[in-house]
């Protein structure tokens, strides 16, 4: 069994252990009030002796997840440090899920059901796990709970990004928040100023998280035109009135993305007054030069248009420089990651505007590519030049990271995907299948199979890169199986 795969299938059915935990902390929080005050147990005893009992049940549970994860590991032969990381990741969800839901229980036992109205309790326990599992609506630095990327592949099954950082510091506040009010709920109204100011810190840094977390919020990217092979196709009607000869970029990968991208392009029509070219809108453009002077532009939704004060003659070329930066978080349909970069993984490739493009693009184009904060093995259409270089050239690039991906050689063919997914021979021999299949070509033209997140449209694409295919592998159960 892989890990990868258990994992992403065990996650939605442990979703459904909160509710008992909802309840049980309810009833944890909700019992013996009268008691307490008859034997004149103090609130802190009290408070603690509830605190403990959720945290001994929640011990046990993680303690049971463990086992369970670190088994199949140990059961699959994954690697060591891909196991760990996994595993880890896993953890801090499972953790910080127990955590909100225990502390939640607590407090509506603490209040709701202590003036029995526990119709009401159950009616908000019920809403609460609904509202923060909700899986199949675009994720947000808000819900769900538990970060799980629900892909149609195992590219990356958790998020390492700055959204997940300052998500779970968020969710985690807010525990503490309702530990602390459970604490002091006696004495509100009383409270010292030492209090005072604990209340007010939490609650700064409770919105402070959520605020900074928002900017990272995904959007919603998906291509709306059929015919996205006419911007690819070597005779096209497609005519910006130019063509882009090459491109040389500078790029800053992070959960911020900047590039410093220079084109030199050849006119091919003369008197032409504007230049239309395709970019994210995320990405705030901070210059524009032509030949090294400013030039005007305005920019709307995914469209910038260079404004033209010199007239240029068909055939003759200029250099265009534009400096920009901005997130990039994509998703598609039910939230499925799409593209993206962050100071763990990126996936940039195909039609997507990351950086300027025309609306035809079916020349080849020479490119070179400098990445100045690399920490990861970065993988692309374009040749490695050196650790921080790749030059080529081609229609499109791609480049490709992430914590869970390795490559392994197989009948000349090099596979890049995740370890698990290409570990042995057999199982490349079912991802050459699975591509001759949906190709209906000679598999042995490509040098490179790169499996990636699924993009829609892309059976439109595969002949997009020389020698190379890139492809969302879904988890097709021929390829995700017991090792052989």
């Amino acid at each position: 069994m892989n890990l990868v795969t258990f994992l992403k299938t065990f996650w939605l059915p442990i979703n459904l252990i909160y509710i008992p935990i909802l309840i049980i902390n309810e009833i944890i929080g909700s019992r013996n009030q009268d008691i307490f005050e008859i034997l004149n147990i103090s609130k802190k005893e009290r408070f603690s002796g509830k605190f403990f009992t959720s945290v001994i049940i929640n011990l046990i549970i993680i303690i049971i997840n463990t086992a369970i994860v670190v088994g199949v590991a140990i059961i699959s032969k994954a690697p060591f440090k891909y196991s760990v990381y996994l595993i880890s990741m896993y953890l801090l969800n499972i953790c910080t899920g127990l955590f909100c839901y225990s502390s939640v229980g607590l407090l509506i036992g603490e209040t709701v059901s202590r003036f029995k109205y526990r119709i009401f309790s159950y009616i908000l326990m019920i809403l609460f796990f609904l509202a923060t599992n909700n899986f199949y609506s675009e994720p947000t630095m808000f819900i769900p709970i538990m970060k799980v990327d629900p892909l149609p592949s195992t590219f990356e099954l958790f998020s390492l990004d700055k959204l997940t950082f300052y998500h779970f510091i968020f969710w985690n506040l807010i525990s503490l928040l309702i530990l602390y009010l459970l604490y002091k709920i006696k004495d509100l109204q009383f409270l010292r100023l030492k209090n005072k100011i604990i209340l007010f810190s939490l609650a700064v840094a409770i919105f402070t998280s959520f605020f900074l977390g928002s900017k990272y919020n995904p959007e919603k990217y998906w291509i709306e035109k059929d015919n996205i092979n006419e911007n690819y196709e070597k005779q096209s009607k497609l005519n910006s009135g130019f063509t882009i000869e090459n491109y040389n970029m500078k790029l800053q990968l992070g959960d911020i993305f900047s590039n410093d991208c220079t084109m030199n392009i050849i006119i091919n029509k003369g008197k032409l007054n504007k230049l239309d070219l395709n970019l994210y809108h995320t990405l705030k453009i901070s210059s524009i030069k032509i030949n090294e002077k400013d030039v005007k532009f305005s920019a709307k939704d995914d469209k910038i248009t260079l404004l033209l004060s010199d007239k240029y003659k068909e055939g003759e070329k200029i250099k265009i420089s534009i400096k920009y930066s901005g997130i990039i978080n994509t998703v598609d349909q039910q939230g499925k990651k799409r593209f993206f970069v962050n100071n763990n993984s990126l996936f940039l490739a195909d039609y997507f505007p990351w950086y300027p493009k025309s609306e035809w693009m079916g020349n080849i184009k020479k490119y070179e590519v400098k990445i100045e904060n690399n920490n990861k093995e970065i993988y692309s259409s374009l040749n490695k030049k050196n650790n921080n270089t790749f030059e080529g050239e081609g229609k499109e690039i791609f480049f490709v990271k992430s914590n869970l991906l390795s490559k392994h050689s197989y009948k000349g063919i090099e596979f890049i995907g995740n370890t698990e997914q290409i570990e042995t021979d057999s199982q490349c021999e079912e991802l050459i299948n699975t591509v001759k299949s949906i190709t209906k070509g000679n598999v042995n033209d490509y040098k490179k199979l790169i499996i990636t997140p699924n993009r829609d449209r892309e059976y439109l694409l595969y002949n997009l890169y020389k020698k190379q295919i890139i492809f969302g592998l879904k988890d097709y159960q021929s390829v995700l199986q017991y090792r052989r």
